[in-house]
């Protein structure tokens, strides 16, 4: 049976390939005219979240400031602070959104093999 479903899965790959080396096209985003997906976000907010910090920390060293300095700087590592919490959210709905779109993707064609010999790929094309 593993060697059915790895030999389904060659199939599948080589079907796709063979459509793409076709029609001249990299990735079926191309091929269908879909929007290609963006890469994955979590090395930018990863940067993000490192400057947050290093801010945070800046912003926590006021020995010897006025007080009114020391409250702007609390302001600041506050806001700083909830800046990254929501950055990390967004890295989620990101991972998220991206999933789903890859979930579709699977599906679509993994319809469209099931049914290659009963759909014109022309018309979809």
């Amino acid at each position: 049976m593993y060697k059915n479903m790895i030999h389904l899965e060659e199939e599948k790959e080589n079907f796709w390939i063979d459509i793409k080396v076709d029609r001249d096209v990299e990735n079926s985003e191309k091929l269908f005219g879909f929007t290609v997906p963006p890469d994955f976000q979590c090395p930018n907010i990863d940067s993000i979240i490192k400057k947050i910090k290093i801010v945070e920390n800046d912003s926590s060293n006021t020995d010897g400031e006025s007080d009114e300095l020391v409250d702007r700087l609390d302001d600041i590592n506050h806001t700083v602070y909830q800046l990254e919490s929501d950055v990390e959210d967004v890295r989620e709905a990101i991972e998220l959104v991206r999933s789903w779109g890859q979930e579709w993707k699977s599906l679509c064609k993994q319809i469209l093999f099931d049914n290659k010999d009963k759909i014109d790929l022309d018309n979809y094309l």
